[in-house]
């Protein structure tokens, strides 16, 4: 019965790690990114009325959630509701840590679209890491249009089918 078990739970991991390597091949492709996202980040501002402002960063590696790397940043500098001035500070925060420490992702999505990309953008330059982290936003739906994928140096954004399974990971991400 322990064999059993262990066969099942080797078999299970092993197609884990397919799925996943499909996806990120399909993902490498579908979105152009320069490198095989195996760690993705994605940040979020929230608040009330610009009052008890939070980022909230999430981590997946290799398609699984790192929560040990989930990170919280209460909003220091900023009074009042600015989502673009949140969010440089917490980008500030992260990256600097992360050029430090050589912990930089894959991929970093931004909740948003081009003006919230835009934002992480200019923290990246800032830093000098624009070439080193693929970068998207990604945007809502909005009647009916479809989640919006926002790549830099690119007029348009990205539609993929509602089912299409980078968007559906992407948004379990976000």
């Amino acid at each position: 019965m322990a064999n059993s078990n262990a066969e099942q739970v080797f078999e299970e991991k092993e197609k884990k790690r397919k799925s996943w390597q499909s996806l990120s091949s399909t993902m490498l492709k579908k979105l152009h990114l320069s490198r095989a996202p195996e760690t993705i980040e994605c940040l979020d501002i929230s608040n009330i009325s610009g009052k008890q402002a939070v980022g909230s960063l999430v981590s997946f590696v290799r398609g699984e959630p790192a929560k040990n790397n989930f990170r919280h940043y209460k909003i220091r500098t900023v009074e009042g509701p600015n989502d673009y001035a949140m969010m440089e500070e917490v980008l500030k925060r992260r990256f600097q840590r992360g050029v430090e420490e050589d912990n930089l992702p894959d991929l970093f999505v931004v909740d948003g679209g081009k003006g919230q990309l835009g934002m992480a953008l200019s923290v990246a330059d800032e830093l000098g890491i624009r070439g080193d982290v693929d970068w998207i936003g990604i945007a809502k739906e909005r009647k009916d249009e479809g989640e919006k994928l926002y790549k830099p140096e690119r007029k348009n954004p990205i539609i993929l089918p509602a089912h299409n399974p980078i968007i559906l990971y992407l948004m379990r991400i976000r």
